[in-house]
């Protein structure tokens, strides 16, 4: 009984003291959040996060909610102190205000992590041939995607970090610092691929923070395929789950327009595109798109309703710097060339050409952490990738885990930054009818 006390005591202040809860109690615990899954409720991994801000620069955190009339629950997060080059106004979304406050949080707490100096993570120059054979030549350079029309020769110094390829079981290996850190002025080496926060997420485990990591990965390589030509289904919620019908239900009650799609894709699992669109084009939030991918089809959908939510409140908030930016480029087009796009858009997420219902989107029922990152490992091999690389950025004890994910051939291509690998070039060489099949 007394064995039993003491080990009940610290856990009981493992959760409010700032320690790490030991890790055979927490892989017991699993908790299905709207939008994610997790070790913890969002009540008690709110509890620790409060207790990290300050040492993470978190000044507050802010319900943003009701700056806009649909009533879903986004918070922002301020960190007066990011660096030039990331972000000091974070947001988070979700299903219950718990979710989202958590979610502001801890992508707060992610970004404190990304930078270089303020992780565990050291970088070091090597040679490109080097970073290949810590993959045992398994992968080819060209599967890190480097940005249109930048190249490295053999000779050249490359910044690396050590990771461990979890996938296939290689072990240690070297990847491109560049996919690890936000920003990364300190760089002397060949400039390939830009950052960016792909791969980057936190988690109550190790785990946890790499289901995450993991997933946002693949869902910016079905986007990056969407980006050049979209092929996405117009979903049918009529028997879609509580949950997705009721966000959906509560933007039109707005009088705004919900639209939800589905991308077929490689990994065979559910992909979903959100947008929430305003009565006029002329509306300065005109469209509002959010993304979701994951094994569970109900919180994909939910990650990417509740996202093009946030989308809109991040607008109407202004504080985030990367949207200042992209009023810019609306500047720069012009106003004729801006409302064509728009128009575009608003087309392309209304277009009920070819439809598919909830119910027939790929859903796999997941009981635990590790079975969805199994489950993620099977997508991947499904498209014939084999390796994912995990680095962490945060001492083993600490309270929450922070890590970047990096997987070799995956795709990455945005507007702002296109990137391109051996997959979408090849899809830029297929003709018309094999990108439709």
């Amino acid at each position: 009984m007394r064995k039993l006390w003491e080990f009940m005591r610290r856990c009981i202040h493992a959760l409010f003291a700032n320690q790490k809860m030991p890790d055979h109690m927490i892989n017991k615990q699993f908790t299905r959040l709207s939008s994610s899954l997790r070790s913890r409720s969002a009540e008690e991994s709110l509890a620790i996060a409060e207790s990290l801000a300050t040492s993470r620069g978190i000044s507050r955190v802010v319900d943003t909610t009701w700056l806009d009339r649909i009533g879903i629950p986004v918070y922002s997060s301020i960190r007066p102190d990011g660096v030039k080059g990331t972000l000091c106004v974070h947001a988070g979304k979700g299903f219950t205000h718990a979710e989202a406050k958590i979610g502001a949080y801890m992508e707060a707490i992610e970004f404190s992590f990304a930078t270089p100096g303020r992780n565990i993570a050291d970088w070091f120059l090597c040679k490109p041939s080097e970073i290949l054979a810590s993959f045992k030549q398994r992968i080819h350079f060209s599967d890190f995607c480097p940005r249109v029309g930048h190249r490295i020769e053999h000779n050249d110094d490359i910044a690396v970090v050590i990771g461990e390829e979890i996938m296939s079981n290689l072990g240690r290996v070297l990847v491109p610092a560049e996919l690890i850190y936000l920003p990364f002025f300190e760089n002397t080496g060949v400039k390939l691929y830009g950052t960016s926060t792909n791969g980057l997420a936190s988690g109550n485990t190790l785990d946890e923070a790499t289901v995450h990591g993991l997933a946002e990965v693949m869902e910016r390589h079905v986007r990056s395929f969407d980006v050049i030509k979209d092929h996405s289904l117009l979903v049918d919620l009529n028997n879609a789950p509580l949950k997705v019908k009721a966000m959906a239900k509560q933007i039109e009650s707005a009088g705004l327009r919900c639209y939800l799609r589905y991308s077929k894709n490689p990994f065979g699992l559910a992909y979903f595109t959100g947008y929430v669109l305003e009565p006029d084009e002329h509306n300065p939030i005109a469209v509002a798109s959010g993304f979701g991918f994951h094994p569970i089809a109900e919180i994909a959908a939910v990650r990417a309703l509740a996202e093009a939510v946030q989308g809109r409140l991040s607008h109407i908030h202004g504080g985030r710097d990367d949207i200042i930016e992209r009023v810019k480029v609306g500047a720069e087009l012009g106003r004729d060339r801006e409302l064509n796009l728009i128009r575009h858009l608003r087309n392309m997420a209304a277009n009920p050409h070819e439809k598919i219902v909830f119910s027939e989107v790929p859903n796999v029922e997941i009981s635990s952490v590790l079975q969805a990152l199994e489950c993620l490992y099977q997508g991947l091999s499904r498209a014939g990738i084999n390796h994912v690389v995990r680095v962490p950025l945060t001492e083993a004890e600490y309270p929450f885990q922070v890590v970047k994910i990096v997987v070799p051939g995956a795709e990455m291509y945005e507007a702002e930054l296109p990137r391109l690998g051996t997959r979408l070039a090849k899809h830029f060489q297929q003709p018309k009818e094999s990108k439709n099949a």
